[in-house]
């Protein structure tokens, strides 16, 4: 398993697997198989609601906590929330997660950015995300955020490479999770069902055979 460096020094796996469209009983499953069969970065969400599952299939696997990579996203209907991310935490069964993302750019954004800020600074958070920001905003929380984003999320594969987000990416140290549908037909960014690329470089979708994958095409 080849790993990008994030700016604060923690490090990232490059490929892994999604769960979105999974029920948890799927999620759960999928993500027990994958973790034995050596995947380390597991993708969930608020909205995917699977997260139980998730943190189920991730203690089934008999791989010990530090040695995954756990990503999720808050929902922007719960970024002003004071709870979501201890609620968050207890659907997963954890007391910390590797990357959290806003998973979409709201209005009250700000207010989630602060939020998982804060969760960061208490160690419930190990690195902070944007997903399916534009670069103004991705400038605006570089600028005026306590703590610049880690990770950014968006749709980026050799097909749609992101040659100028990249660039811009490569000058603040950020890092860049692309995602690609593990099929032919196209879906929103938040559907696509593995990690794929990561700090710049493209990758070759390391895990698009996995069995755990085919589960999201059903």
């Amino acid at each position: 398993m080849e790993y990008f460096t994030l700016s604060n020094g923690n490090k990232m796996p490059m490929a892994g697997i999604g769960v979105f469209m999974m029920s948890p009983a799927e999620a759960e499953a999928a993500v027990e198989s994958a973790i034995k069969s050596g995947v380390r970065l597991i993708d969930t969400a608020n909205r995917y609601m699977n997260e139980s599952g998730t943190g189920r299939g991730i203690k089934k696997s008999g791989v010990a906590r530090e040695e995954i990579f756990l990503v999720t996203k808050l929902w922007p209907t719960v970024y002003e929330k004071e709870t979501a991310i201890d609620e968050t935490l207890a659907r997963l069964g954890t007391d910390y997660i590797d990357l959290l993302f806003l998973h979409q750019p709201t209005a009250n954004w700000r207010e989630g950015y602060r939020k998982i800020e804060k969760a960061y600074k208490e160690g419930k958070v190990k690195a902070i995300g944007l997903s399916n920001f534009p670069e103004d905003l991705l400038k605006e929380a570089i600028e005026t955020m306590d703590i610049k984003p880690h990770v950014v999320q968006v749709e980026a594969h050799p097909y749609f490479p992101q040659t100028e987000l990249k660039a811009f990416l490569a000058e603040t140290g950020m890092g860049l999770i692309g995602l690609v549908s593990a099929g032919t037909r196209r879906q929103e960014p938040d559907q696509r069902a593995c990690v794929c690329q990561t700090g710049g470089k493209v990758r070759e979708n390391q895990c698009a055979n996995h069995p755990a994958l085919a589960r999201a095409e059903r």
